[in-house]
């Protein structure tokens, strides 16, 4: 529907036409937050499998006692219900989250049973020789974090305050700045070092001699300085003085 109507200006009426109510914005809008849903209920789906969780355990166990006499093996894990809904994390000031809870077992070997041997024999699948190898096998559920869960609303409550993550985008830059030992490094894609050094440092020259270095003499950089040492050139002949303050004029006499 366009409602139109006339508006009076300079003199003469002007139709003016509204398209306001022909446009649903209900349907025109787009759920700007749903890339953070699915994207989270990839990781950890509601009432479904976790093998995702799964993943990241399995990157950390087996743990093996570093005589090698026993390992800790992962079974399975499960993300609890929260213990709060959202209203009430908002009221007591906690964190929106569930436990995970993981599955766990602790396999101790026979005296002078490797766990190379035991991984082989359980690889293979002979149940009757894995009990010869075993001393004993004991499993237990584990406590391990809590696991921030999200609202339907794509948000997160975090010690009673509702946040949000707001993707963006990342523009790749020419040059990397990492800290190197608490100095400043340039890395530069597609620069050799020597080429950061002549496009960002300025370089001096030092040439090796008899009695030392030599290197080319700056007027502008001695201004103010006091030197420890005589400034002689190279017949011995004394220019500047030690512990004297070197003034321009100084400076340019000395070339």
């Amino acid at each position: 529907m366009v409602d139109s109507s006339y508006m009076y200006a300079s003199g003469a009426f002007v139709p003016r036409v509204s398209y306001s109510r022909s446009i649903d914005l209900k349907d025109s809008l787009l759920d700007l937050v749903k890339v953070q849903k699915e994207s989270y209920d990839s990781f950890a789906p509601k009432n479904k499998g976790n093998e995702r969780l799964e993943v990241i355990f399995h990157t950390i166990f087996p743990i093996n006692d570093p005589l090698r006499r026993a390992t800790i093996e992962f079974i399975s894990c499960r993300v609890d219900d929260p213990k709060y809904d959202e209203s009430e994390c908002i009221k007591r000031g906690v964190t929106f989250s569930a436990q995970v809870i993981a599955s766990i077992r602790l396999v101790v070997m026979q005296d002078g049973i490797s766990l190379d041997e035991y991984k082989s024999i359980k690889e293979s699948g002979d149940h009757s020789k894995l009990a010869t190898v075993v001393k004993s096998i004991e499993e237990q559920e584990v406590h391990f974090c809590g696991l921030p869960m999200m609202t339907d609303k794509g948000t997160f409550i975090i010690n009673g305050v509702e946040k949000v993550i707001v993707s963006q985008m990342h523009r790749s830059p020419g040059v990397f700045f990492d800290s190197d030992k608490g100095k400043l490094t340039i890395l530069a894609l597609g620069l050799s070092n020597n080429d950061i050094l002549d496009r960002f440092y300025e370089k001096i020259k030092y040439v090796k001699h008899k009695d030392g270095w030599k290197v080319p003499f700056v007027p502008d950089k001695f201004k103010g300085v006091r030197l420890p040492f005589d400034l002689m050139d190279i017949e011995g002949n004394v220019l500047l003085k030690a512990n004297v303050r070197i003034t321009s004029r100084l400076a340019k006499k000395a070339i």
